[in-house]
């Protein structure tokens, strides 16, 4: 679970509810956010989160562990990415990132 606005992910059992742990702290080290987004879960268990303030894309393995982060920047038609929100991986594996500031 994201919570927006929030400097992590909290992680809960899914069949008993109960909270495990939160993934991530606030700050600009690896593995800390600045708002942290959108969540989702590639093939291999990775779990991408999405950074709203840091425009990037922060990537731990299933245990919480950082891995790495990736920024995501783009422009097209007078537009930029700003607030990466919503994330999901495509049947063949890539990442598609939605962005709720652009409109």
């Amino acid at each position: 679970v994201a919570v927006v606005c929030s400097y992590g992910v909290d992680v809960f059992n899914v069949e008993s509810g109960e909270f495990v742990a939160t993934v991530g702290s606030k700050g600009d080290g690896p593995g800390q956010f600045g708002l942290a987004g959108g969540v989702a879960y590639n093939c291999r268990g990775e779990m991408f989160v999405s950074d709203w303030l840091k425009h990037c894309i922060l990537v731990f393995d299933a245990s919480g562990e950082y891995l790495r982060s990736f920024g995501v920047q783009w422009e097209a038609e007078g537009q930029s990415s700003r607030s990466l929100s919503g994330l999901a991986f495509t049947p063949e594996g890539d990442l598609v990132v939605a962005d709720c500031a652009n409109h």
